[in-house]
């Protein structure tokens, strides 16, 4: 028995390394991308769909060297209870580990493409604007991706002013890519406490701390990713806890999947 689980353990353990190669091939490959990022991170995205197709096929290999490890535990005749449930599991972690090796590099890359969008748009949206009224130069202005009403400094009067394309373009794509870097390890705590929840054979052997654990790191990844994306698009202040809480729905939806948590939750 010891002798498969040790080559369960080593495919797993193989399978990741090439996924961390390809992975950092592809963090390689996108550098010289994103340097030529103009105002669309399609460029860049488009290449990544080719790495997520490859991680597939990397869970794929782990779901069949389970299946073979399977069959072979089955045999076992002294197999102790539980063991296969347990060696089970793993295949459940490797093909989570996948996703969030994938998601951070994926995330790590728009992320930089977004900083240069970021920059050509504060570039453009620099220049020099005047009242139209007084013709004093506008020192109120901040960066947003709608169109903003200022007032100026010396006359009071108000001006309307227009973003340029390439500030529109990264309040709607590359804002959110820099929220989602900002919260990469909330996201991660996220879901490894719904990874370890899943582990348990049984719902009613889960801990009621693990479900509150999920709900709390839920939360924190949510309310990261939208107070950062606010930060960037200032525009979506008023609505960061609306957000949060629209956000919450699907993690509550999981735990009241649970006796315990909706015992302790009233209901």
């Amino acid at each position: 028995m010891q002798q498969v689980i040790e080559r369960w353990n080593a495919a797993i353990a193989e399978v990741l390394a090439r996924v961390d190669a390809t992975l950092a091939d592809a963090t390689a490959g996108s550098q010289p991308v994103i340097t030529r990022i103009e105002s669309d991170l399609t460029p860049l995205i488009q290449p990544w769909g080719a790495v997520e197709h490859q991680m597939h096929q990397y869970r794929e290999q782990v779901a069949d060297a389970w299946r073979g490890i399977s069959d072979e535990l089955s045999g076992v005749s002294d197999l102790p209870d539980g063991a296969l449930w347990q060696e089970g599991g793993k295949r459940d972690w490797a093909t989570s580990e996948i996703e969030i090796r994938y998601t951070r590099a994926y995330r790590l890359a728009v992320a930089a493409a977004s900083d240069v969008l970021r920059q050509r748009a504060v570039a453009a949206d620099a220049r020099s604007r005047r009242c139209g009224q007084c013709g004093a130069q506008l020192d109120r202005i901040r960066l947003s991706g709608l169109a903003l009403n200022v007032e100026c400094g010396y006359c009071r009067a108000v001006n309307t002013i227009e973003p340029g394309l390439a500030l529109r373009a990264f309040a709607a794509v590359g804002a959110m890519a820099l929220a989602e870097r900002q919260a990469l390890d909330q996201w991660e705590a996220m879901t490894r406490a719904h990874g370890r929840i899943r582990r348990y054979r049984e719902r009613t052997d889960v801990p009621l701390e693990l479900l509150r654990g999920y709900e709390r790191t839920g939360r924190d990844y949510w309310t990261t990713r939208a107070g950062a994306e606010a930060d960037f698009a200032p525009e979506q202040r008023p609505f960061v806890e609306q957000r949060v809480e629209s956000s919450m729905k699907g993690v509550h939806k999981t735990l009241r999947q649970y006796w315990q948590w909706r015992q302790a939750a009233g209901g």
